[in-house]
């Protein structure tokens, strides 16, 4: 009896186990995210890596960008249905102000990412920032892209854009750091690993960018408003990962935050 018994569930755990692997896998949505280099990112590789994202029914891709205007179109094409972005970028187009004229410009942020992490790094030869003077400086839009932010800096050092020094908007970082060593700018705001690579070339640091202007929400989740209202379970569930992403990585912020 005993034996016939454990046949029988023998059999039944066979059926099961024979149904579970024929069984399709749950389909995820499958999403990409744009975003600059760097280790910035080191929440959605974490998202990726350890499952965050797919926990939450996501397959989720990111893709570098070459510059905040490529960045941009790709979102509002629907290219990439999210984006990490300097929230000037934003602020810059939804005002009209940006370096091209997108119709429909909907993005919005959603999450902020960082305080930009950058420091103003120049060439060799340029010891302090009088040294900038007619010279150009690289960027990576005019009007955003935390272009703004080392013009500020730079007017308050007492240097005028255009008068004192000219800006080339070249793109993201990477395109910041070769303009340098080009010798086609003089100066930019770079973040890592640009910024640690440009030190080892012989650059200056010269400053914190955060340190000198205060608080600055630098670079933020963004997405069209047109998407997050037809997809918002998609949102949310980025959203979702995204924090749990962040928890993995600084346990003191998990510990911070009010649940």
């Amino acid at each position: 009896m005993a034996r016939r018994t454990c046949s029988k569930i023998a059999g039944w755990a066979a059926v099961g186990l024979a149904l579970a692997f024929a069984a399709p896998a749950m389909a995820q949505t499958k999403l990409t995210i744009v975003t600059f280099a760097g280790a910035t990112n080191l929440p959605i590789w974490v998202a990726i890596d350890k499952g965050f994202f797919a926990k939450e029914g996501l397959d989720v891709t990111q893709e570098v960008t070459r510059g905040s205007v490529a960045s941009t179109e790709g979102l509002m094409s629907g290219k990439y249905q999210f984006g990490s972005s300097a929230l000037d970028n934003m602020i810059a187009n939804a005002e009209g102000m940006g370096d091209t004229k997108i119709e429909g410009f909907d993005l919005v942020g959603i999450a902020g990412v960082h305080s930009g992490m950058n420091k103003v790094v120049t060439r060799p030869e340029i010891k302090t920032y009088a040294d900038i003077k007619g010279k150009p400086i690289a960027t990576d839009a005019l009007t955003s892209g935390y272009g703004l932010v080392l013009i500020r800096i730079l007017q308050m050092k007492g240097l005028k854009l255009n008068q004192d020094y000219t800006a080339a908007p070249v793109g993201s970082g990477p395109n910041r750091l070769n303009a340098m060593k080009e010798g086609k700018a003089v100066a930019a705001a770079l973040s890592a690993p640009e910024d640690l690579e440009a030190k080892k070339l012989g650059f200056n640091i010269l400053d914190d960018t955060t340190e000198l202007i205060g608080a600055y929400q630098g670079s933020a989740i963004v997405v069209r408003r047109a998407y997050a209202k037809a997809h918002e379970a998609q949102v949310l569930a980025f959203l979702r990962a995204i924090i749990a992403a962040t928890d993995y990585v600084s346990p003191t912020r998990r510990a911070r935050s009010p649940r």
